[in-house]
């Protein structure tokens, strides 16, 4: 069994993208002992959230990439095969809508709301009368005029 320390651990993170799974596959230990591990010692997530960057990085340059299809010398048999393009757009996409949302990159979802709204609003009207007194006569109030 690996005894992860801190180096052991930096170095197995390199050219992970940020995945645990790789992280454990490079130590040679299970998935679940790398967790255990950021656990005991949450300072080192720092070198996984830099690896994720590094990936998300990669996937924005995919977008530019693509993008300047054509223009870079050798891009030409890449410019004309729609496939490539959408494959690569695709993966891009994904990456940068998961890993990227804290540069921005958000995907939208429509909700479409299938069940019937009520506008209904319910109104307590209270109506306040004065209570005319028993023993007052309209007669004996003074007379305005």
């Amino acid at each position: 069994m690996t005894k992860i320390n801190k180096g052991l651990f930096r170095g197995a993170v390199v050219g992970t993208g940020g995945t645990l799974a790789n992280v454990a596959r490079n130590l040679k230990v299970d998935r679940s002992a790398v967790t255990h591990y950021l656990k005991k010692h949450p300072e080192m997530m720092v070198y996984v959230e830099e690896e994720r960057e590094k990936f998300v990085d990669i996937a924005e340059n995919e977008f530019k990439e693509v993008i300047s299809l054509g223009k870079t010398k050798g891009t030409e048999r890449l410019r004309n095969d729609p496939k490539i393009i959408s494959l690569r757009l695709r993966a891009a996409e994904k990456i940068v809508s998961t890993l990227g949302r804290n540069r921005g990159w958000v995907e939208k979802q429509e909700v479409e709301h299938s069940g019937k709204v009520d506008n209904k609003m319910e109104v307590e009207v209270v109506i306040i009368e004065k209570k005319e007194d028993e023993d007052t006569d309209d007669s004996s109030l003074p007379e305005h005029g």
